[in-house]
């Protein structure tokens, strides 16, 4: 059987010219597709940034518009023993302090025993420093001085309780603290066991006493809020 090695033999026609023109004619589609693919990635990513650009701008749009952005370091304070911290809030100014005194916690301790483990007390305790009260029932068996410490401590109250060693004769000693400062946490403690431990004070409760530019201030604590705007 004979075989044809090339297009267009016994046809008279050039088919092998044909066929490079249509694959010419093919490839001349895909460029075009190609172009147009190309151009629409340069928009997509021209759109990108320009969005981009737009949220900064946003960004510091918002920035302006406040109000802190504006006042940002334009107090001072001064006054020796005095930490400050500021907010946004803060206007503008120039203030002086001047601390003449700190709150401290009332402090009492009971008469001296010579021994914390033996019976001190019996009845009822009661404690009471700002809006916290604690009562405590002394019995026989739980009443020396370590069992009241331990008692007051657990109560979680508005005190703290420890023992003191002050070296005398009788030197164990039930030392009550205010956890906060200030005269209004002040301790009062009552009740039938109240007198046979025979608490005196030993550390005034003080409210912290302060002027700002001349105008007085008391407070509580030591931090004081609200005073200065800000």
């Amino acid at each position: 059987m004979p075989t044809i090695t090339s297009l267009g033999v016994g046809s008279g026609l050039d088919l092998t010219g044909l066929l490079g023109q249509l694959e010419k004619a093919e490839r001349q589609k895909l460029t075009v597709i190609t172009d147009q693919k190309s151009v629409i990635s340069s928009k997509i990513s021209a759109f990108g940034n320009l969005q981009s650009a737009l949220s900064s701008l946003q960004g510091t749009v918002e920035t302006l518009a406040k109000a802190s952005t504006y006042q940002g370091q334009t107090s001072s304070i001064s006054g020796s023993n005095v930490a400050v911290a500021v907010t946004a809030d803060a206007v503008p100014g120039s203030y002086e302090v001047q601390v003449s005194q700190l709150a401290k916690a009332h402090s009492l301790a009971s008469s001296g025993v010579a021994d914390k483990t033996a019976a001190a007390a019996t009845g009822t305790l009661t404690i009471q420093s700002g809006d916290e009260t604690l009562e405590i029932e002394l019995s026989e068996g739980s009443n020396s001085l370590e069992d009241i410490r331990d008692a007051i401590n657990a109560g979680d109250g508005g005190v703290t309780a420890s023992l003191v060693n002050d070296g005398s004769g009788t030197p164990w000693r039930l030392v009550l603290t205010a956890k906060a400062t200030g005269t209004e946490a002040e301790i009062a403690v009552g009740g039938s066991a109240a007198a046979a431990l025979g608490f005196t004070t030993t550390a005034e409760a003080k409210d912290a006493q302060l002027t700002v530019n001349g105008i007085a201030i008391t407070s509580q604590g030591n931090t004081v809020e609200g005073a200065l705007q800000g």
